[in-house]
């Protein structure tokens, strides 16, 4: 069943932010787009994210989605997850509350700490899987010296998938020589987006 910008028009959307992960719903130099039929329409909607034209399949839309629920701004999440083909359309600003309990503010934290490889390197410790998987971007980003041995162990000891995926993922993007072995036992990994 597919969805029409004319069924949308009919209706009040009240979700805040969508995340559409397919190709041209974000088509916003047309005139007719699901995108605009959601955010220029009577409902709640704040913000969106959509592709504009064909999107790549190998990525990762909702890397640091659950950063979200720790109030991260959308524009952030913007800015780490966004691709060519990709576009935010209505308030970067927008965040819903922090229910996450982490005990910081995360949009502080991204702009503040940016490089503070001390700070990220005890958010390794977070109980949120998406701030320790945050901190090893953080770490990769600040040219930590020891990110290679860190992505390895992260790997290979963390119980969380998204940690797993961000590791290997930093491994394979900036040091392919030293991803062989992290690959072979990720053919196995339990969690399908990493096999």
């Amino acid at each position: 069943m597919d969805i029409y910008t004319e069924d949308i028009r009919l209706l009040t959307p009240n979700a805040r932010f969508i995340l559409f992960d397919a190709c041209f719903n974000a088509s916003f130099h047309l005139d007719d787009n699901i995108v605009g039929s959601y955010i220029f329409n009577k409902g709640k909607t704040i913000a969106t994210m959509g592709c504009t034209v064909n999107t790549i399949q190998d990525k990762w839309p909702d890397e640091f989605l659950g950063l979200l629920a720790a109030g991260m701004r959308i524009g952030q999440f913007t800015r780490f997850t966004c691709f060519l083909e990709n576009h935010l359309i209505g308030d970067p600003t927008f965040h819903f509350t922090n229910n996450a309990g982490l005990d910081m503010d995360i949009n502080q934290a991204l702009v503040v700490q940016e490089g503070n490889v001390t700070f990220w390197k005890k958010q390794l410790n977070s109980p949120m899987a998406d701030m320790q998987a945050m901190a090893l971007r953080q770490l990769s980003m600040a040219n930590y010296s020891g990110l290679v041995e860190l992505l390895k162990k992260s790997y290979y000891e963390s119980n969380y998938f998204v940690v797993r995926l961000e590791a290997l993922r930093l491994l394979a993007l900036n040091y392919p020589t030293e991803v062989a072995d992290v690959l072979q036992t990720a053919m196995n990994d339990s969690y399908e987006l990493i096999r």
